[in-house]
């Protein structure tokens, strides 16, 4: 995690994305969500703080491009082979912001008056997150076992 930070993976610029083609600035994205959800995982599992706070990040998900080897910038997003990995980069944000503000006792996020607005709210996104997640193989095209998203989904709705 820290070197993908001293390379400024976490930070991407208008200037930086204008310099770099479509695929390489997406391969950059993955490689900065990959370290971050291994760093998250690692973290709450061992009960370790994060290497980065999810205020400092300033990057978006990686596309879900249909073609592995190439990105797409029409329409609305497709479900290819980055769709199973999107959906678990957003499940380590959300275990992320649960940690955050339950074990880690950080302030709620502002938009919320109380802890059980909050709470209600995340178990909210679990579900939704839930819901959208791809429930067999051939809707994405590649081959994941939905036994490790299910725990995962299990074992973030235990941290809450």
């Amino acid at each position: 995690m820290r070197m993908v930070i001293d390379l400024g993976l976490h930070q991407e610029s208008p200037q930086v994305a204008q310099k770099l083609d479509p695929l390489h600035l997406d391969e950059r994205r993955r490689l900065f969500w990959c370290a971050y959800a291994l760093d998250r995982q690692v973290c709450l599992y061992l009960g370790r703080p994060f290497g980065i706070s999810d205020d400092a990040i300033k990057v978006p998900l990686p596309e879900d491009v249909p073609n592995p080897n190439g990105v797409h910038h029409h329409g609305a997003p497709q479900r290819g082979p980055m769709t199973i990995a999107r959906h678990m980069f957003q499940l380590r944000q959300l275990q992320s912001e649960i940690y955050t503000v339950l074990y880690l006792q950080a302030e709620l996020p502002r938009r919320f008056a109380h802890m059980d607005d909050w709470r209600k709210d995340m178990e909210r996104r679990l579900n939704d997150w839930a819901v959208s997640v791809p429930k067999s193989t051939t809707e994405v095209g590649v081959d994941f076992t939905m036994t490790y998203i299910d725990l995962n989904w299990h074992q973030t709705r235990l941290l809450l």
